[in-house]
């Protein structure tokens, strides 16, 4: 992996993180109603920032180390509604991406000045294909997404170096940015696990999630249902033509949501992952450690 497709690989890991990290409920049977009650013309911001440092042990440079920066803004619309489903139409509406190492130097702004940096260009043209195109999901009133549709452009996207996110990828992210509450939640501590697997440009990967409800939690005045999840990812395969091996030593965070008004509030993950890479004869160690959150505001008309 050159030292190009490299920062596009780890930035569209990142993107997975931010749009699975908008994830959406299903209700419980303890006595709180866990529905989604958004109603048409309704919408929503949503502010997801992630960190992430990875560290590389890089043969014949020794041990170098990369921040990365990404903010995202969403927009979030409901465009139909009734009593069994909803259709919410997500909006990427900026996008800005900072990398720095002695290899990359990416300062990107979807809002900002085209770049002459070859990295910073290449990410930038996989992401003005995302930029302001509306993605709907419809969904029912219990989080189960029941179609995703991608606009024409997307929809047959093939997947490429400059943006490994193909149009089958996004569907499967959309479909799988979901949480599956069980119908015997009856008290504070029950646990459950879902799988959802994805094929990022020949890379697939598997994620073992385990959530917990723990209870109620008071934020800012208001009673919100806080949900606890430990996620593991193991690489079923890698891309093709590359060597390679993931350990994730746990990751996990926790979700808030609010029952009363039947909508995500905010959510917190942690990433911690290894991986190794051989490519042309050399092996090169990465540790990835990051967090990123999502925070979920009512937009008054």
């Amino acid at each position: 992996m050159n030292r190009f497709k490299r920062p596009v690989a780890i930035v569209a890991l990142a993107l997975l993180s931010c749009i699975c990290s908008s994830s959406l409920f299903d209700k419980n049977a303890f006595g709180q109603d866990l529905q989604w009650k958004l109603k048409k013309g309704q919408r929503f911001s949503l502010v997801t920032d992630q960190k992430m440092v990875t560290k590389m042990n890089v043969p014949g440079a020794g041990l170098q180390e990369m921040p990365m920066n990404q903010s995202a803004e969403v927009e979030w619309k409901v465009t139909d509604s009734d009593d069994k489903t909803f259709v919410v139409q997500q909006t990427i509406k900026r996008m800005k991406i900072s990398m720095k190492s002695a290899f990359v130097n990416v300062d990107y702004d979807s809002d900002g000045e085209p770049s002459t940096d070859p990295v910073t260009r290449q990410i930038a043209k996989g992401m003005e294909q995302l930029i302001g195109v509306a993605i709907s999901s419809k969904m029912s009133r219990q989080g189960k997404v029941l179609e995703v549709m991608l606009p024409e452009e997307l929809a047959n996207k093939p997947a490429d170096p400059a943006s490994p996110l193909s149009g089958d990828t996004l569907k499967q992210m959309f479909e799988q940015a979901t949480i599956d509450f069980p119908s015997d939640i009856t008290a504070v501590g029950k646990t459950w696990k879902q799988s959802a697997e994805i094929n990022l440009n020949g890379m697939k990967m598997k994620t073992d999630v385990t959530y917990r409800y723990d209870g109620q939690v008071e934020v800012d005045g208001r009673r919100l249902e806080k949900f606890n999840l430990e996620s593991f990812v193991t690489l079923s395969e890698p891309p093709p033509g590359i060597d390679m091996t993931v350990e994730d030593n746990g990751s996990g965070g926790e979700i808030l949501f609010d029952a009363k008004t039947g909508c995500i509030v905010s959510t917190k993950l942690t990433q911690n992952m290894k991986m190794k890479i051989k490519v042309a004869g050399q092996t090169i160690d990465q540790d990835l450690q990051g967090v990123t959150t999502t925070t979920v505001t009512p937009v008054s008309e």
